[in-house]
Protein backbone atom coordinates (compact mmCIF):
# COMPACT_ATOMS: atom_id res chain seq x y z
CA UNK A 1 0.00 0.00 0.00
CA UNK A 2 1.53 3.35 -0.97
CA UNK A 3 1.99 6.02 1.65
CA UNK A 4 -0.73 8.71 1.47
CA UNK A 5 1.87 11.46 1.76
CA UNK A 6 3.90 10.40 -1.25
CA UNK A 7 7.43 9.16 -0.65
CA UNK A 8 7.52 9.88 3.10
CA UNK A 9 8.24 6.87 5.31
CA UNK A 10 5.72 5.22 7.58
CA UNK A 11 4.46 6.08 10.16
CA UNK A 12 2.94 9.39 9.17
CA UNK A 13 4.35 12.10 11.45
CA UNK A 14 1.73 13.62 13.69
CA UNK A 15 1.74 17.09 15.19
CA UNK A 16 2.25 17.28 18.95
CA UNK A 17 -0.98 16.95 20.97
CA UNK A 18 -0.67 20.57 22.09
CA UNK A 19 -1.60 21.70 18.56
CA UNK A 20 -4.85 19.73 18.79
CA UNK A 21 -5.76 21.20 22.16
CA UNK A 22 -4.74 24.69 21.02
CA UNK A 23 -7.16 24.32 18.11
CA UNK A 24 -9.93 23.25 20.51
CA UNK A 25 -9.21 26.23 22.76
CA UNK A 26 -9.38 28.61 19.78
CA UNK A 27 -12.81 27.23 18.90
CA UNK A 28 -14.03 27.60 22.48
CA UNK A 29 -12.76 31.19 22.54
CA UNK A 30 -14.64 31.97 19.33
CA UNK A 31 -17.82 30.38 20.70
CA UNK A 32 -17.53 32.36 23.95
CA UNK A 33 -17.09 35.61 22.00
CA UNK A 34 -20.32 34.90 20.10
CA UNK A 35 -22.34 33.66 23.06
CA UNK A 36 -23.57 37.09 24.15
CA UNK A 37 -24.94 37.76 20.66
CA UNK A 38 -26.75 34.42 20.67
CA UNK A 39 -28.26 35.08 24.10
CA UNK A 40 -29.39 38.53 22.97
CA UNK A 41 -30.94 37.13 19.80
CA UNK A 42 -32.79 34.52 21.88
CA UNK A 43 -34.13 37.27 24.15
CA UNK A 44 -32.32 36.07 27.26
CA UNK A 45 -31.68 38.65 29.96
CA UNK A 46 -28.56 38.87 32.08
CA UNK A 47 -30.66 37.60 35.01
CA UNK A 48 -31.87 34.57 33.02
CA UNK A 49 -28.29 33.73 32.06
CA UNK A 50 -27.10 34.08 35.65
CA UNK A 51 -29.93 31.85 36.91
CA UNK A 52 -29.43 29.14 34.27
CA UNK A 53 -28.33 25.75 35.58
CA UNK A 54 -27.28 23.24 32.91
CA UNK A 55 -28.72 19.75 33.19
CA UNK A 56 -26.29 16.84 33.41
CA UNK A 57 -26.09 14.89 30.18
CA UNK A 58 -27.42 17.66 27.96
CA UNK A 59 -23.96 18.21 26.49
CA UNK A 60 -23.36 14.57 25.53
CA UNK A 61 -21.93 13.92 22.10
CA UNK A 62 -24.21 11.88 19.83
CA UNK A 63 -21.33 9.63 18.77
CA UNK A 64 -20.80 8.56 22.39
CA UNK A 65 -24.18 6.84 22.51
CA UNK A 66 -24.99 3.55 20.85
CA UNK A 67 -28.10 3.51 18.74
CA UNK A 68 -28.35 -0.23 18.25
Amino acid sequence: MPHPGGDRPWPVPRPPPRHFFDLLAQGETLALERLAGLADTCGLTARALADYLPRPGCQAYPSSRRTS
